[in-house]
Formats: structure tokens, C-alpha cells, sequence
């Protein structure tokens, strides 16, 4: 049993390949190779999953892929599938650029086949049907959570389900009575108010998709001091996301006021 509430900040310093041989600026070694040289010769591999989730992974067997390739890498326990979302030089750059970074990859193993496609379509179906599971035990156990979302394994060897809460709570019972109706492992992992917006999506008042599901890898703390610092009105309607908390975008342009 597991909890998470993400929060991180973008790394601004981002070092270009050409002139930084130790990338992360403090001299991390990663699977024994220098972090700037060593991370060029590791074949990194940005790979996507449900609902934006992404990690980095090596393409120890120097499998040819490309951009929206799916393939199959290594999990905590068993395997999984994910797309190919970046490859090499761009997969370096996305890594460094977040904070919290780990530096013990797990591996592409192969490219998908059509069964695993099959099961992997097969699992989504699941995840709608253990949703609904999960919510009525909820009901039935009286907890104050709200389900956000449920995540298979591709080998099924675990189901994730993702909530958020005002405070901690004592799932034990859901989890057995989840165990029990599933037969594998049952992870509940809680999320903010921002990682549940992130995961559901949606469309700014820009026009255009909301920044945490499309570029912005972590979350970094909003302040109100902000907005008077540029200028603006103090509208909490017009000021908060979708997540009900203050935009991050009101972070882009802080730089320029000095």
C-alpha cells in the first residue's frame, strides 16, 4: 500500500550535448557510466503510458525505433507497454530538465506484437469495469476519497488506482476486498488536486490544452505574491486552473518583472 502526492519544480538549467560532459552537474554516475557521456551511450528512451505518465528507459539491445513506436520495459514486477515518445538527444534533454531524477533505469526488453496490443486494448476495457468495482467499495466502506482514475499492468501483475484525499486514509479493508475480487497485487497510490487535473486533461482558457498534460513535467509551487508582483488583479475565477488551484502559468513571465 503505497501513497503519492507529487510536487516538483522544472530544472531551468538545462546544459546543451555539445558543451557539458557531466549534464547533471554534480557528478552522478548512472549504471556506472558519467551522466553527461554516459547517458549519450545509454540509448535513453522517453516512454509513455496512461494518462501522460511517462519514465525513461534504455534501449540496452539497440532496438530501431521511432516516435510513436509501442514496446515493452521492464516493471517494478513483470513488464508493461508504453509509447515511444522520445528518442536520444531529446529523450537526454526531457530527463534533465526534471528535478526529481532517477537514475536507475529499467530496460526496453522488445517492440510490442499484435497480442500484446490486443491485451493492452483488453486491459483498458478492465480498467473501466475495476473503476466502477472500486468506487461502490468505497461507498460500502465509508471513505472519504474520490477515485480518479485505474491503471492495469500489462502482464496484470498489478492494478494501480489513483485517488485523491484530504487526509490519510486507512484503505485496508478496500484493499482486501479488492485482492480478493482481482486475485494480484492492488496499489493505491494518492495524487494532488493538479496530478488528478493532469490526468484527466482538458482545454485552458487560452484555447489551448491545459500545460500538464502536454509539456510541463512537474508542478512547482504557485504563490499569490505573483500575481500582484506582475500587475494583475487578484480574480480567484480568473486566476485558477481546472485543478481549483492558481494557474501555473502565472509562474512563465515572473522572470520579467523584476
Amino acid at each position: 500500500m503505497q501513497q503519492h502526492i507529487s510536487s516538483a519544480e522544472e530544472n531551468k538549467n538545462i546544459h546543451s550535448q555539445s558543451n557539458c560532459n557531466n549534464c547533471n552537474g554534480n557528478g552522478t554516475t548512472i549504471n556506472g557510466l558519467d551522466a553527461g557521456e554516459g547517458l549519450l551511450k545509454s540509448n535513453l528512451c522517453e516512454i509513455n503510458f496512461k494518462r501522460d505518465r511517462f519514465n525513461y528507459y534504455t534501449n540496452y539491445q539497440n532496438l530501431i525505433l521511432k516516435i510513436s513506436d509501442t514496446v515493452i520495459v521492464e516493471a517494478e514486477r513483470g513488464c508493461d507497454l508504453g509509447v515511444v515518445t522520445a528518442i536520444g538527444d531529446c529523450a537526454i534533454i526531457k530527463y534533465r530538465a526534471k528535478k526529481n531524477q532517477c537514475h536507475d533505469f529499467k530496460k526496453i526488453l522488445r517492440s510490442a506484437t499484435e497480442e500484446d496490443l490486443n491485451l493492452f486494448k483488453a486491459n483498458r476495457q478492465k480498467e473501466e469495469d475495476a473503476f466502477d468495482v472500486a468506487a461502490n467499495k468505497i461507498i460500502k466502506h465509508n471513505l472519504s476519497m474520490k477515485l480518479v482514475d485505474v491503471e492495469y499492468q500489462l502482464d496484470s501483475s498489478r492494478i494501480t488506482f489513483y485517488y485523491t484525499a484530504d487526509h490519510r486514509i486507512d484503505f485496508r479493508e478496500l484493499v482486501k476486498d479488492l485482492a480478493y475480487i482481482y486475485h494480484t497485487r492492488i496499489e493505491m497510490r494518492q495524487i494532488g488536486v493538479r496530478d488528478e487535473t493532469k490526468r484527466i486533461g482538458g482545454m485552458g482558457v487560452c484555447g489551448r490544452e491545459i500545460c500538464c498534460t502536454t509539456w510541463l513535467f512537474d508542478f512547482e509551487r504557485i504563490s499569490s505574491q505573483y500575481v500582484s508582483v506582475q500587475g494583475l488583479t487578484f480574480n480567484p475565477i480568473k486566476l485558477s486552473g481546472q485543478c481549483g488551484r492558481l494557474k501555473c502559468c502565472l509562474l512563465f513571465e515572473l522572470d520579467n518583472y523584476g
